[in-house]
C-alpha cells in the first residue's frame, strides 16, 4: 500500500470507496472502458481447423458488441433504488476464553471436535468420511472425485446457483474433497456469517441431490482432464507406478478415472457412492477458531440425525510384497525422460513415519542431497525430487527424476546411490538438526491458520493417530535420532521396488 497508493494507511479508505460504490458507478464504467474498439481477442485452436472460420465468428462478436453499445448507449442510466445493505458486524473476543480441544461423542455415533481460538474472528469447520477411492468398486474409477465436485451442485432446499450466491454474499468458502481414503467438506467464514455459513454446511451435508446433469457437465471436464494427463509423462509414470506397487489394491486406481469409466458414471452412482460413506457413525467433524461450541454441537446433533444408519463398508484391504523388481518402460515421444523409481512404504499407523519425514527432508529441496549432487553437481536433471504418500493399508516412497533421455542409466544409477548412503552412513549432525528445524518451522506456521488445525485433528483422529499429534509433532521429530533414519532407510531400500520410465529412450 505504501509503494502503490503512497499511504500504508489507505486499506480503511479503500473500503469505504467499496461501500460508496453504486449501481449506476458500474454501469458507467462498463460503458467507459467495454468497447469494440479496445478489444483484443485471442484463439487457440488445432492446426488443422479453418482459421477463417473463427476469424468470422470473431468479428461478428465484435460487431454485435458494437450494436449492443449502440442501443444502450442511447439510454440513460437511471438510479438505482436505495437499498442499504445489512454488513454483520464483527463478533468482540473480549471476555471469551481459548479452551482446550473438546471432544464430543454424538448420539448417533459420531465425533465432533471443538477448539475454540478468539484470536482472528475467522472459523474452520471440516467434516470427513472414511471411504473415498477404497470404498469404489472395480469399473467406478473417477466416483469420488465427481462426488467432489457434484457434492455442492445442489440440494433438496437449494439450487446451484443459490448456493453460490450464499457463499459469495457471506465470503464463505465451501468445498468438497476426495481422496484415497475419504470424502468430506470444509467451510472457511468469518465469525459474523457464523450461523449462515453453518445453515449452508448442513444442508450440503445431509441433503445433497447429486444431479445427473451436474454429473455430465462435470464429467465431460473429467474426461478432458484425463487426455491431459496421458500427454503429461510425469503423470503417465506415477500412475503406472501405482498400478505396478498397489496391484490389486484400491490405491492402484487413478483417482481421476479411466477412458471406460468416465463413460458410465452418472450422478446417481454418485449419490449410492456418497451413501456409502455418509453413515453418522463413520463421521468425524472439527470446528475451530471463532465459534460458538454448544451452537455447533446442537447443528451437527440435528444433522447426523438426517443421516440413516448404513451397514458398515469393508475398510481393510491387504497388500502382498512384491517378490521381484518391476521395471515399466512406457515410450512416449516428449523431449524428457520422467523416471521413478521407489518402494512400498509406511502406513498413517507407523511410528517410523517421523523418521522417513527426515530421510525425505534430507533429499529434498534445493539444498537436498538429490539436488546437489544429480543437478548441481552431474547436471543430470531438469527436476528431481523424493516423494512419498502414506496410507491406512500402505504407502510408498521413491525418487522421481525428469532428466534428458540419453541420461536416464546415469540418473538411475545416481539415485540408488544417494539412496544407498542413506542406508549405510548416518546423516551428520548439522544436516540432521537443519532437517528437524525445517519440518518443525513448517508443520508451526502451518497451525498460524484454523484450517491447517482442523485438517490436522480431522485427519489424525479419522487415522486412528489422536487428536493432539499436531500439537506434540516438534516433540515426535526432536526424538528421533541418525540411527533411526539409517534403519528405515535398510527397512525400506532393502524390499523389492518399482521403477518405471516414460519418454523417448529405455533407461533399464
Amino acid at each position: 500500500l505504501e509503494f502503490l497508493m503512497g499511504d500504508h494507511k489507505y486499506f480503511p479508505k479503500y473500503m469505504k470507496l467499496v461501500a460508496a460504490v453504486t449501481p449506476e458507478d458500474v454501469q458507467k464504467a462498463a460503458r467507459k472502458y467495454l468497447k469494440p474498439e479496445t478489444l483484443s481477442a485471442s484463439v487457440l485452436m488445432p492446426e488443422d481447423k479453418d482459421d477463417k472460420s473463427v476469424k468470422k465468428t470473431v468479428k461478428k462478436f465484435i460487431k454485435d458488441l458494437g450494436k449492443t453499445r449502440k442501443e444502450f448507449s442511447k439510454a440513460k442510466i437511471t438510479a438505482a433504488a436505495k437499498k442499504k445493505v445489512k454488513v454483520a458486524k464483527v463478533k468482540s473476543h473480549k471476555g471469551k476464553k481459548e479452551i482446550e480441544l473438546k471432544e464430543i461423542k454424538l448420539s448417533t455415533g459420531g465425533r465432533l471436535f471443538i477448539r475454540p481460538s478468539y484470536e482472528t474472528p475467522v472459523l474452520s469447520a471440516k467434516l470427513a468420511h472414511l471411504g473415498g477411492v477404497r470404498f469404489e468398486e472395480n469399473g467406478e474409477e473417477g466416483l469420488t472425485e465427481l462426488v467432489s465436485r457434484i457434492w455442492k451442485s445442489g440440494t433438496k432446499n437449494l439450487s446451484e446457483q443459490e448456493i453460490h450466491r450464499r457463499i459469495e454474499a457471506s465470503a464463505t468458502g465451501l468445498q468438497a474433497f476426495g481422496g484415497r481414503n475419504t470424502a468430506g467438506l470444509s467451510l472457511d467464514t468469518l465469525s459474523q456469517y457464523e450461523a449462515e455459513a453453518a445453515d449452508l454446511m448442513m444442508d450440503v451435508f445431509t441433503q445433497p441431490l447429486f444431479s445427473n446433469e451436474a454429473a455430465q457437465r462435470e464429467l465431460a471436464v473429467m474426461k478432458e482432464v484425463l487426455k491431459s494427463v496421458k500427454d503429461n509423462p510425469a503423470q503417465v509414470a506415477i500412475q503406472k507406478f501405482n498400478e505396478t506397487l498397489f496391484v490389486g489394491h484400491p490405491y492402484a486406481r487413478d483417482l481421476r478415472g479411466t477412458d471406460e469409466s468416465l463413460q458410465n458414471l452418472t450422478g446417481d452412482m454418485a449419490f449410492k457412492h456418497w451413501q456409502k460413506m455418509a453413515d453418522p457413525s463413520n463421521l468425524v467433524a472439527v470446528v475451530t477458531g471463532f465459534c460458538d461450541p454448544e451452537y455447533w454441537q446442537e447443528r451437527f446433533e440435528k444433522a447426523t440425525q438426517e443421516l440413516s444408519t448404513k451397514k458398515k463398508q469393508k475398510n481393510e484391504f491387504s497388500l502382498d510384497d512384491l517378490k521381484e523388481d518391476k521395471q515399466i518402460f512406457e515410450k512416449l515421444d516428449k523431449e524428457q525422460s520422467h523416471i521413478i523409481w521407489g518402494f512400498k512404504g509406511l502406513t498413517f499407523k507407523d511410528p517410523r513415519r517421523y523418521a522417513l519425514q527426515i530421510l525425505q527432508s534430507v533429499l529434498s529441496g534445493q539444498g537436498g542431497r538429490l539436488f546437489i549432487e544429480l543437478r548441481d553437481k552431474q547436471s543430470l536433471a531438469y527436476s528431481v525430487s523424493p516423494i512419498k504418500m502414506e496410507g491406512i493399508d500402505a504407502g510408498y516412497f521413491a525418487t522421481y527424476i525428469g532428466c534428458a533421455p540419453e541420461k536416464g542409466k546415469t540418473a538411475l544409477k545416481g539415485m540408488r546411490k544417494e539412496l544407498d548412503r542413506l542406508a549405510t552412513d548416518l546423516i551428520g549432525p548439522e544436516e540432521f538438526e537443519r532437517s528437524q528445524k525445517y519440518l518443525i518451522g513448517r508443520h508451526d506456521i502451518d497451525l498460524q491458520k484454523n484450517s491447517s488445525v482442523s485438517s490436522g485433528i480431522l485427519f489424525n483422529e479419522i487415522y486412528g493417530l489422536g487428536t493432539d499429534e499436531i500439537f506434540n509433532y516438534a516433540e515426535k521429530i526432536n526424538s528421533v535420532t541418525p540411527e533411526q533414519v539409517r534403519q528405515v532407510a535398510q527397512d525400506l531400500f532393502s524390499q523389492k521396488s518399482v521403477a518405471v520410465a516414460v519418454g523417448r529412450e529405455n533407461p533399464f
